[in-house]
């Protein structure tokens, strides 16, 4: 792809393809976004660049889902523009602004863009918001924020009462957790999808492009799984989100052990 460049102030700039180095999301990872963006007409990477030293220190990826419809993320549960911590809000305002100027010249009439959850970064979330709904963006859905604090996390508190008691039968079944090894990670899978069909729940990747995503990015995914004896029983699917944040993209269990509610 073409590389071009637009001038934001006298410290930065809107480069378009470029291929300077950046440490954000997985969904706005290069790797990422190649992998799945054959499912696009096209794609665009936006990069926020300090010019002294040709950092990146913002970024936002758009595809052409459909002719005049442009959407972020490409694939994965969040888009958006994501930024530096120091960067200033004007910042980031010019250049949210000049990205949708791009794309506006692409000749969008749809521009859909889902947000990270709140707890990720409230403030830049807020900062998005506020630049978008000036920019007559609106606000079509709100999602529920779950998560747990790991700092605060306390069995006996945070925990209700009737899974507690589930915690205990397993405990008492000598039922146990662990990190899976690579080897593993197709039996977690296939005890995933069978809690999908079981449900009647749709499943978005099926195994060998998550097997494909593994191999691209090891230090990224965290699986783990619950064991009776050496039968594994439920497990989960997590993705390194940031330093901070671990994503658990997919969950589930034996149906036969649903009482006990092992997950």
């Amino acid at each position: 792809m073409k590389k071009t460049n637009k001038i934001i102030d006298n410290k930065y700039s809107l480069s378009i393809n470029d291929n300077a180095y950046y440490d954000f999301s997985i969904f706005s990872d290069r790797n990422f976004i190649k992998l799945h963006a054959i499912n696009q007409k096209s794609y665009f990477c936006y990069f926020l660049i300090e010019d002294k030293t040709h950092t990146c220190r913002g970024i936002a990826s758009f595809g052409k889902f459909l002719e005049n419809t442009f959407v972020s993320p490409i694939n994965g549960s969040y888009g958006g523009f994501e930024f530096d911590s120091k960067i200033s809000f004007e910042t980031k305002e010019k250049f949210i602004k000049l990205v949708l100027e791009d794309l506006h010249h692409k000749n969008s009439e749809i521009i859909k863009i889902v947000l990270p959850p709140d707890i990720y970064n409230i403030e830049n979330n807020c900062h998005q918001i506020s630049i978008l709904l000036r920019e007559k963006f609106s606000i079509k859905n709100i999602e529920i924020n779950q998560y747990i604090n790991t700092k605060t996390y306390d069995k006996d508190k945070s925990v209700k009462r009737g899974n507690r008691k589930n915690i205990n039968k397993c405990i008492k079944k000598n039922i146990f957790f662990k990190e899976l090894n690579i080897s593993e990670n197709e039996d977690a899978y296939n005890i995933i999808l069978k809690n999908r069909i079981s449900k009647k729940y749709q499943i978005s990747m099926q195994w060998e492009e998550l097997k494909k995503m593994m191999k691209i990015f090891p230090n990224k995914f965290l699986n783990f799984g619950l064991f009776e004896q050496k039968k594994m029983i439920a497990s989960a699917i997590c993705i390194k989100i940031s330093v901070d944040i671990l994503y658990v993209f997919y969950w589930g269990e034996l149906e036969e052990y649903k009482k006990i509610s092992p997950i």
